[in-house]
């Protein structure tokens, strides 16, 4: 591994393999030939996708993050990923036209309406293991596999050299996850040291 120093500790960083699945190797891969990945990563993410779409019809709903993603879509389009823009437009376009003249209670039930049209075809689009997983999502992964994920990524702006960390999710008695994400496009299993 390599290796990157935060707050006076090692943070040894594995290789994971990059294949757009890389949020979910880190999280629950495991070493194979010297890199992190699942042994089944297009299953993985076809039944991480199971998992959203069960929870869209269970009593709790959606994973709050996963609705926060698709309200940020609906309030921002051009946000989306671009493999799934087109999509979010269309089924946003006449909605949002009401949206922005209803009031707040209404506008909640717009933004509902958008979710309930949206899912399919974001499902489809996070099914695509070209798609990679944003934090949110990689969230809601840990929670489905019951962890915790610590997230390092370089600084912004001034402070890129700076690494900076925070927790994406945090049950207590759940097992912690290290994550490098390179604040780019990829993420990778890591361990911090202490």
């Amino acid at each position: 591994p390599r290796s990157e120093i935060f707050e006076g500790n090692n943070l040894l960083i594995y290789s994971t393999k990059g294949d757009g699945t890389c949020g979910l190797h880190a999280l629950v891969g495991e070493q194979i030939n010297g890199v992190y990945q699942h042994p089944n990563g297009r299953q993985l993410r076809a039944d991480f996708c199971e998992y959203i779409r069960s929870k869209s019809t269970s009593p709790e709903g959606l994973p709050p993050a996963i609705s926060a993603l698709l309200d940020n879509y609906f309030l921002e389009f051009e946000r989306a990923p671009s493999s799934f823009k087109r999509e979010v437009r269309d089924i946003r376009t006449p909605v949002y036209a009401l949206y922005v003249k209803a009031s707040k209670v209404d506008q909640e039930e717009l933004k509902e309406r958008f979710r309930a049209g949206v899912l399919p075809q974001y499902l489809k689009m996070l099914a695509d293991p070209g798609e990679y997983l944003t934090q949110p999502e990689v969230a809601v992964a840990a929670e489905w596999r019951n962890l915790t994920v610590r997230l390092f990524q370089p600084g912004w702006g001034r402070d890129r050299q700076e690494l900076q960390t925070a927790f994406l999710n945090r049950k207590e008695g759940q097992p912690v996850v290290d994550i490098y994400y390179n604040g780019i496009n990829h993420y990778e299993r890591a361990l911090l040291v202490e």
